[in-house]
């Protein structure tokens, strides 16, 4: 399956985890399962300073800005993430069905580990994140219980990432402290580079995920 939202944003194709997850989850559920997706390459946890170039580098379609998940900044990933929240509640409303959200499902942390401003503040604006997109999955009638208590999957990154080490020691800690996330390590995943899981490998998280 390719990745629409990342074909879009970078210009490149790029496999997704979605749909294998989503089968994954179906045959353990018994029940159909609706992906709600979102994905871009390269992207951060942490408010970034954007610039503009040209006069397409401003609105929402903005590559500079959409290059963040904070929830504290206006035009980030984040926001685009509520718009597809809102699509998938009206879609499904449109189709008679009402959505139960059965977890979220996180591959990130590769870009954080980059550079020492991102991964020092990776695990407190990981649980930022966190909790910005469970209330905002319960603030839209996507989940009946406490908002706290959406289950949270998000795999390690890749080993051989540079710094991987820092944010896996971010994901792994706000883990601990959150009864309804879980991780896990990806080390002996088999990969396509040092960033890109194979097919194989992305089977492998898929798997891990459900």
């Amino acid at each position: 399956a390719f990745d629409g939202d990342s074909l879009l944003l970078n210009g490149s194709d790029s496999v997704s985890a979605a749909v294998g997850l989503g089968v994954q989850l179906a045959q353990r559920l018994g029940e159909d399962i609706y992906c709600v997706h979102l994905a871009a390459n390269s992207t951060s946890l942490a408010v970034q300073q954007f610039y503009t170039d040209s006069l397409f580098d401003v609105g929402w379609y903005d590559l500079n800005q959409q290059a963040n998940w904070s929830p504290t900044q206006q035009g980030s990933l984040h926001y685009r993430l509520l718009d597809i929240l809102d699509g998938a509640k009206l879609t499904a409303q449109a189709q008679g069905d009402t959505l139960e959200c059965v977890g979220v499902f996180v591959l990130q942390g590769e870009s954080d580990a980059n550079s020492f401003p991102t991964w020092s503040s990776y695990a407190d604006n990981l649980r930022a994140w966190n909790t910005a997109v469970r209330n905002a999955i319960v603030a839209r009638g996507l989940y009946a219980g406490a908002a706290w208590t959406i289950p949270w999957i998000h795999p390690h990154v890749l080993i051989s990432s540079v710094n991987a080490e820092f944010s896996n020691t971010a994901i792994t800690d706000v883990a601990r402290g959150d009864s309804y996330m879980s991780t896990f390590i990806t080390d002996s995943f088999t990969k396509q580079d040092s960033f890109h899981y194979n097919g194989f490998g992305l089977a492998q998280v898929e798997e891990g995920m459900a």
